[in-house]
C-alpha cells in the first residue's frame, strides 16, 4: 500500500500544478475547480493508503523481491451437492438479445 500511497500523492502534485497553469492560460472557472476538486480527491486517497500502510503488514507488492503467486489468495468454495443437482441453468430464461439475430 505504500506504493499506490506515493503514487497518488505523486498524481495531486501533477494535478495541482495543472490546475495552476490551467487556471491561468484559461480562466474559465469550472475546469480550474474540476481539477482543484480532482487535487483534494487524490489527496485524500493518498492520505488514506499512506496512512493505512503503516497500519497493516507489509503486502506482496511493496516487497522487491516478491512473487506473482505471494499474493495469491483462495479461491474459496464450492460446494458439489448442490450444484450439481441445480437445474436452474437449465430452466432459466435466455435473454431477448441471445435468440434474435446478428443482422436485424
Amino acid at each position: 500500500m505504500k506504493i499506490q500511497g506515493k503514487m497518488f500523492l505523486w498524481l495531486s502534485f501533477f494535478i495541482l500544478i495543472m490546475a495552476i497553469v490551467y487556471g491561468v492560460w484559461s480562466k474559465e472557472p469550472v475546469g480550474t475547480t474540476a481539477l482543484f476538486l480532482a487535487f483534494g480527491l487524490s489527496v485524500m486517497i493518498g492520505y488514506y493508503l499512506a496512512f493505512t500502510a503503516k497500519r497493516v503488514d507489509e503486502m506482496a507488492q511493496d516487497n522487491l523481491e516478491a512473487d506473482v503467486a505471494d499474493e495469491a489468495g483462495e479461491l474459496g468454495f464450492f460446494s458439489r451437492t448442490a450444484g450439481s443437482r441445480s437445474r436452474w441453468p437449465s430452466v432459466a430464461p435466455s435473454p431477448s438479445w441471445a435468440s434474435s439475430s446478428a443482422g436485424g
